[in-house]
């Protein structure tokens, strides 16, 4: 009975240092890093949350939701987390981490450092979000919502990931993808809008039916672009483009109002007439570049205005 008594103690021990080891191994700084970003890949902002040493209010945090994680995984899932090392002593520890966030046209890899404080017997997190600021000076901006709403320039906390920026056209997309991280020095980020590759394909080719037309024989339009130097009559220039708009590099950019600008050297065999000293029009002809500009508006981008040029 002896023995069997001091089997029974030592197994009691055994097992209650097994468990004292696991519970210790599930509270570590790496396995609270992991669960933090586990409920971040999830879209579970309120897991994410009850990580954190204090965790922020409602009230200065409207977007650490379950929606707005939604709209950040929407654009970009957390995939391939991977924990590295675990810096620190005493009551203080950081964590590094990599992860890939994978955007429509590509992956993007994104190291960052978790920092925690031991709390009690386990670890929180000191902070489970990131405090940005949008610059929304770009020309194009105009058309950025964020997390659903128009952009708003003062900091706010956001999570960890695909900064939850979407815009209010299909034409319309957010250049560079921009991030959000816990240890990126980013007091600002700057946002940017562009027409999508469909767009500008469009774009250009509504162009290419305006000079089309502008140039036809029949045409007297005089907003139709002239022939620089000299001085071109208006109205008598006359040909056919030698190559498509959109393949002679057009510059396509987004303005404000959803205003699009559009410019090109558009080469073309053509006809003209210009005025000599004399105030005579002499007949020209020849392969020729044209300075091209126009606009359109994102809410058609079907129809293009030429500009007159300066001759």
């Amino acid at each position: 009975m002896l023995i069997a008594g001091l089997l029974s103690l030592l197994l009691a021990v055994g097992l209650g240092g097994a468990a004292a080891a696991q519970f210790a191994s599930s509270h570590s700084p790496t396995s609270v890093t992991k669960a933090y970003f586990r409920a971040l890949a999830k879209g579970d902002a309120q897991a994410a949350l009850a990580l954190a040493l204090v965790p922020p209010s409602a009230s200065t945090s409207p977007y650490l939701t379950d929606a707005v994680l939604a709209e950040q995984l929407r654009i970009a899932p957390i995939t391939d987390v991977r924990i590295g090392s675990v810096e620190g002593s005493g009551s203080a520890r950081s964590v590094s981490v990599t992860y890939q966030l994978r955007f429509a046209d590509q992956a993007r890899s994104v190291s960052d450092t978790v920092r925690l404080v031991q709390h009690g017997s386990t670890w929180r997190l000191s902070s489970v979000a990131s405090l940005v600021e949008l610059d929304a000076s770009a020309d194009g901006s105009d058309r950025i919502m964020f997390a659903g709403r128009p952009l708003d320039a003062a900091p706010t906390p956001v999570f960890p990931g695909a900064l939850p920026v979407t815009t209010d056209s299909r034409a319309v997309v957010v250049s560079g993808d921009p991030v959000v991280s816990l240890s990126a020095s980013q007091d600002v980020i700057e946002v940017r809008a562009e027409l999508t590759a469909a767009a500008k394909r469009q774009v250009s080719s509504a162009l290419e039916t305006a000079l089309t037309t502008c140039l036809a024989a029949s045409s007297t339009d005089p907003s139709c672009p002239n022939v620089t130097g000299g001085r071109p009559v208006p109205g008598s220039l006359h040909g056919t483009l030698t190559a498509k708009v959109a393949d002679s590099s057009p510059v396509i950019t987004l303005g404000s109002g959803g205003v699009v600008a559009i410019s090109v050297q558009a080469k073309l065999n053509a006809t003209w007439k210009i005025w000599d000293f004399n105030n005579i029009e002499q007949a020209r002809s020849g392969t020729t570049t044209l300075a091209v500009r126009a606009q359109a508006a994102v809410a058609d981008l079907n129809t293009v205005y030429l500009q007159a040029s300066d001759g």
